[in-house]
């Protein structure tokens, strides 16, 4: 196997495994809502840490997918993976671009439920610092003697 082969084998298989991350990642990302609701500290420590083990793993595939757009020397963004996809046979180069689409479609899902759960965690921190009488309007206001 040549060495572009290899490289466009990596990408193949980086993206099919990118598309299944992602997938888990919805499913802990509606997991953790539950727990963030139900205020189960243990269970969102616990899935918190799964995503962050996963978010390494996306990250680490998403720099070897630029390092090898650098070595096809491709622009090192979406337009340049997409050029990418010419050094594939016509028929992999369209499920490529499927799950290209894919991609991106379940990377928006996760940024909006992470900024859903990011809100629910804001609103339950009001709401606490409401019943426990804190304002945070004096966090950062010196006290007058």
């Amino acid at each position: 196997m040549s060495r572009r082969e290899q490289l466009l084998s990596i990408v193949d298989e980086d993206l099919g495994r990118d598309l299944a991350d992602y997938q888990c990642m919805l499913g802990m990302m509606a997991e953790l809502h539950q727990h963030l609701v139900r205020r189960d500290v243990v269970q969102v420590n616990a899935i918190n840490a799964q995503l962050s083990t996963l978010i390494v793993s996306i990250g680490r595939r998403a720099a070897r997918r630029s390092k090898i757009l650098v070595a096809f020397r491709l622009g090192v963004d979406g337009g340049g993976v997409l050029r990418l996809f010419d050094y594939f046979a016509p028929s992999r180069r369209a499920q490529l671009h499927e799950i290209w689409i894919t991609l991106g479609e379940r990377v928006r899902l996760c940024r909006q439920l992470n900024e859903n759960n990011g809100r629910l965690l804001s609103m339950q921190g009001e709401l606490l610092d409401r019943v426990l009488g804190r304002s945070s309007e004096h966090i950062y206001t010196p006290s007058l003697i």
